[in-house]
C-alpha cells in the first residue's frame, strides 16, 4: 500500500535505501552518537511534573538522536498533543537549552533530517492509511535526502 500511495521518487528513495542502506549508515555515522532508548512511545513513557521517566530499555543502543526522535514521531504521531514539526522543534528547545552554545544549528538539521528519514524507513508502511501524514513524511523524506546527501 506504501508504494501505491506516495510518488514515484518517493518509492524509489525508500526501495533503494531498504535495499542497500550503506549511503544512510555512512551519513548517520557523521552524527554525534548517544545512548538510544529505541522504542520511544507512549506506552514506554511517563511524565511526572518537569521529569520524563523512560520504562523498557530492552532495545538500548547507541547511535544518532535523529533514530530515537524519529521512531517517537512516527509510531507516536496520533497521540501527540503537537503536530510532528512542533514536536521536533520542542525537541530542539529542549536540547538548545541543554546544550547552550554547544548547540550547532547545522548539527541539529542533519539530526533532524535523520530523523525524518528514519521515521520515514522504519514507520512510512503505517502512514498508508492516513495520506495528510504520509504526505508530510514523504516531503521531509525528500528534504532529508539532500541535507544528508543520499
Amino acid at each position: 500500500r506504501f508504494h501505491a500511495a506516495v510518488t514515484p521518487e518517493v518509492s524509489a528513495l525508500v526501495r533503494g535505501l531498504h535495499h542497500e542502506p550503506a549511503p544512510l549508515i555512512a551519513a548517520l555515522n557523521k552524527l554525534p552518537r548517544t545512548l538510544l532508548h529505541n522504542d520511544v512511545k507512549v506506552g514506554n513513557l511517563a511524565i511526572e511534573a518537569d521529569t520524563l521517566w523512560l520504562f523498557d530499555w530492552a532495545l538500548a543502543g547507541i547511535g544518532p538522536v535523529g533514530c530515537d526522535l524519529g521512531w517517537l514521531l512516527a509510531v507516536n504521531s496520533s497521540r501527540l498533543p503537537w503536530t510532528l514539526d512542533e514536536t521536533t522543534e520542542i525537541y530542539a528547545e529542549h536540547l538548545r537549552s541543554v546544550l547552550g552554545a554547544r548547540f550547532d544549528p547545522a548539527l541539529w538539521e542533519r539530526q533532524r533530517a535523520a530523523a525524518h528519514m528514519c521515521g520515514l524507513l522504519m514507520f512510512g508502511w503505517g502512514k498508508a492509511q492516513d495520506l495528510d501524514e504520509l504526505g508530510w513524511w514523504c516531503e521531509r523524506g525528500l528534504e532529508a535526502r539532500s541535507l544528508l546527501e543520499l
